[in-house]
């Protein structure tokens, strides 16, 4: 809960005013963030659920919930003797309360769950159904995975445990993290071959309609010029701003902005806890403190998967350079670690300056967030980030994963999987093109197109987009095994994409016996010659059948086209990227495609084949027509 209308609340009970004999209802989410009736906010402590007030924001720490959200009934009467002293409380009146729930953006957002949750998905995103972005830092200079999650991306975290792959590997290389700690890699990370506008120039060629950099990754290295650290890419390693380059390169281009933040794993990466490592983790001079931002967090007392999370306090006693603000909010929430009020205004200056340095169309957070920030700075800076875009008429996304945000409240992500249905509003998949790394590793374990472009075509058929992470070299450059399937993805897309840019699920999302499982972490599968995905245009005019698994010599009886089933008088069937007419006829129990023989020049054999299936008569013309201009700039060298 907010303490913006508690102190109405303290008003209302003490002069018994005409409220005082109603009940009112707090309904918390998950993590007991405040989503309150519209009616009064109260704080609760009875039976189980037990709310925490201070400067920022009021907390529910209650584990018992049904369908995830708790509900604590009382009299206001009952909650004069559990609002926190008067001085705790700031001075908004009673109409700041927040609005009721429902479908109507709100004109102005506030820091709540029930008006940021009404944030619409801007059409631009959903007609997009294509992303990249790229992992790139200290991390690629290693470039070592043993397999996923162990080295890669989290080479940074795993090197500090003895005994595992990556700690061994670094000990043959570099020497003991003790005296080559994860910091002595930035100055190896010297950008040599790094070009902003080859980055934006492949993303476009690539088909992408958004694009960008990592921000800030979870090692406490950030890709630009930050104010809260000087561990950044502008003042240490490439010492350019490369997010901002990057920003204005994707620009050029005629691309939307992604840029996306990891840091909520900052907490905890490194073992800053266990001094014993005689590793530099352990230096207050490379941690996060009051005084500075620090490459490898904050310095915690304990990290035990073994002990329920409990407030661990700092290293410090309190009114150290820690500060006297040890473990203030999440105490007591099961499975959640104990934050403390610093590293969470942390998360939010660097979420905060990001979107106002550069302004991206899309902001992409990673997991951890509702672990370790809590919902008063969560809906805070999407209250901010949603507010200046209202102001500057830029339609803005916000993805999160998990739990970590209120259904509405931006666009669930997926990593590395997906759904197994179409949804009811937009959502994102996230994937590598390496199997096992997100960075530049060796060797590589790169995707082929082939798989690349049905895990597309799946993901739109169910309503959702792919974001797919291309991995620069530790020089900054992008290898040609990684160029070229990216390319043939954008040849394949300047051909097809009028039934992939721009489109909506149609009734079912395909046919045939391939499903996907449901849920993140998982490749995905090989299809079949059974397999079909559908598309559809806006206006009616075409429905798009791809044929997963095409061959010059096979037939296909598409079951869900049948002329029985209502789905209008079918006049036509081609050739997505050219004018060549397929043999077609349609009967009560399909619409029936007789071998295809070779394709028209150009088209790639190996990946999914398009087609446009033509109702009321409407030519190749008009059904590719609001694809054109996309399709175009992919093509053009």
């Amino acid at each position: 809960m907010r303490t913006d209308v508690l102190s109405a609340v303290a008003l209302a009970t003490s002069s018994h005013a005409l409220l005082s004999k109603r009940t009112y209802t707090l309904v918390a989410h998950h993590d007991c963030d405040a989503s309150l009736n519209p009616d009064l906010i109260v704080q609760a402590t009875i039976s189980t659920c037990h709310a925490k007030c201070d400067a920022i924001g009021c907390w529910c720490f209650d584990h018992s919930s049904v369908d995830g959200d708790t509900t604590c009934r009382l009299s206001v009467g009952n909650a004069k003797a559990t609002i926190s002293s008067t001085s705790q409380l700031n001075s908004w009146s009673w109409d700041q309360a927040p609005p009721p729930s429902g479908s109507t953006p709100p004109s102005h957002y506030l820091p709540q769950w029930n008006s940021v949750s009404r944030h619409p998905n801007p059409s631009w995103f959903t007609d997009s159904k294509f992303g990249i972005y790229a992992h790139w830092g200290p991390f690629s200079v290693p470039a070592f995975s043993p397999g996923a999650p162990s080295g890669g991306t989290w080479y940074s975290k795993n090197m500090y445990q003895p005994g595992s792959d990556v700690n061994r590997h670094h000990v043959e290389t570099y020497g003991d993290p003790a005296t080559f700690g994860f910091k002595e890699f930035i100055p190896l990370l010297n950008g040599s071959g790094f070009d902003p506008k080859k980055w934006a120039a492949l993303y476009r060629r690539a088909g992408a309609q958004y694009a960008g950099p990592v921000a800030a990754f979870a090692d406490g290295f950030f890709m630009y010029d930050s104010k809260h650290t000087d561990y950044n890419a502008a003042k240490m390693g490439p010492q350019r701003d490369v997010v901002g380059e990057v920003v204005a390169a994707v620009r050029a281009e005629g691309l939307k902005v992604i840029t996306s933040l990891h840091h909520s794993w900052l907490w905890t990466w490194y073992p800053t806890w266990n001094a014993s490592l005689a590793s530099d983790v352990a230096d207050l001079k490379y941690q996060l403190t009051a005084s500075h931002g620090g490459l490898y967090g904050p310095g915690v007392a304990n990290m035990s998967e073994n002990i329920p999370a409990q407030c661990y306090p700092y290293l410090s006693p309190a009114g150290g350079p820690y500060g006297p603000d040890n473990c203030s909010v999440t105490e007591g929430v099961v499975g959640a670690f104990a934050t403390n009020q610093r590293f969470m205004g942390y998360w939010l200056d660097i979420a905060q300056e990001v979107a106002a340095k550069y302004k991206p169309d899309v902001m992409w957070f990673d997991s951890n967030m509702r672990e370790v920030v809590d919902g008063a700075h969560r809906t805070r800076f999407l209250a901010g980030f949603y507010n200046d875009a209202l102001a500057a008429k830029q339609e803005v996304v916000v993805t999160y994963k998990g739990q970590d945000m209120r259904a509405g409240a931006g666009v669930l992500d997926y990593e590395r999987g997906g759904v197994g249905d179409i949804q009811s509003s937009v959502w994102q998949t996230d994937d590598s093109m390496d199997r096992s790394c997100w960075c530049w590793c060796n060797p590589l374990s790169l995707k082929p197109q082939t798989e690349l472009i049905g895990e597309l075509v799946d993901i739109v058929s169910k309503g959702g987009n792919l974001l797919l992470n291309a991995p620069p070299r530790t020089d900054g450059s992008f290898d040609e095994r990684v160029v070229a399937p990216l390319l043939a993805i954008g040849r394949w897309l300047g051909a097809s994409g009028a039934g992939i840019y721009k489109t909506v699920p149609w009734r079912v999302y395909g046919e045939g016996p391939t499903k996907i499982s449901p849920g993140s972490f998982h490749e995905w599968p090989t299809f079949t010659r059974k397999d079909f995905r559908f598309t559809a245009a806006k206006d009616g005019k075409a429905v798009f059948v791809f044929l997963m698994a095409w061959a010059s010599d096979a037939s296909f009886a598409v079951t869900s086209l049948n002329n029985s089933n209502g789905t209008g008088t079918i006049t036509d069937v081609t050739i997505l990227g050219s004018e060549q007419k397929v043999s077609w006829h349609v009967d009560a129990t399909a619409l029936h495609v007789d071998a295809i023989g070779e394709l028209p020049p150009g088209m790639q054999a190996d990946c999914a084949v398009g087609l446009r299936v033509h109702f009321g008569g409407a030519s190749v013309g008009e059904i590719d027509a609001p694809t054109d201009a996309i399709r175009e700039r992919v093509l053009r060298e």
